[in-house]
């Protein structure tokens, strides 16, 4: 990289400001964590957006195809956080004073 600076080292570069959400954050960091630091995937996503859709379309097939029972727990799992977390934000706007 030019200049010895690099996407992976600012987490959620990909995105403008303000742009995307949580989940798009979420798959950047990810993606960061999962790769090696030497590639940067997010030119290659940029440069080739038919081959990179391809690639993670044959990816999910295999993960769905041979790893399908674990991505549902950890989906499930995720989802009942997510649902827990919620209910812990509402429950906080309601302080319950004395009589309630």
């Amino acid at each position: 990289m030019a200049g010895g600076s690099s996407a992976r080292a600012q987490p959620g570069a990909f995105h403008e400001p303000g742009a995307g959400n949580a989940a798009d954050r979420f798959a950047d960091d990810f993606l960061d964590e999962l790769l090696p630091p030497s590639l940067d995937w997010r030119h290659l996503v940029q440069r080739y957006p038919h081959a990179a859709v391809a690639v993670a379309a044959a990816a999910g097939f295999w993960v769905g195809r041979w790893k399908g029972g674990l991505v549902l727990a950890a989906v499930t799992s995720y989802v009942a956080a997510q649902f827990g977390d919620a209910i812990v934000d509402l429950g906080d706007g309601e302080q319950a004073g004395p009589g309630h």
